[in-house]
């Protein structure tokens, strides 16, 4: 039986739809700036542990490294910026309001001991995480 959705649901779904974003730019951004790329790929290989560590109600650390997580890649955004010269753009901005999201979900997400229906989360992240690249990046 399917229970409601929850603070975890909605932060799985953020980091899947995030880690999509970071996963696809990463190529992108190797020729220009290869400390960025790779840190596109640490921030998504982060998000996916994060993701399946938010999958287990028990492993308590989990929120509390989202929130660090995403709070990370919503700081680092104009950093990025700045130093790579980049203009923002819809796709950016996008990405940054869904790791708010995310943000929120697991500081809501401390004392809950529910269980999420992750693989419908990660669907979810997914399909947003496709829409948010169907923005387009400038590069």
């Amino acid at each position: 039986m399917l229970s409601s959705l929850g603070a975890r649901d909605v932060a799985i779904s953020a980091a899947a739809a995030s880690a999509l974003v970071h996963a696809v730019l990463a190529p992108v951004h190797f020729s220009s700036h290869p400390v960025v790329a790779t840190l596109f790929v640490v921030a998504t290989v982060a998000l996916l542990v994060f993701s399946l560590a938010l999958t287990r109600p028990w492993v308590r650390w989990a929120p509390g490294f989202g929130a660090f997580l995403f709070f990370a890649l919503i700081v680092s955004y104009p950093l990025v910026h700045a130093i790579t010269n980049e203009a923002t753009d819809a796709l950016g901005i996008g990405t940054k309001l869904i790791e708010a999201a995310g943000l929120v979900a697991c500081l809501r997400s401390f004392r809950s001991s529910e269980t999420s229906l992750a693989p419908i989360d990660v669907i979810t992240g997914v399909f947003v995480g496709l829409i948010l690249l169907s923005f387009g990046h400038k590069h």
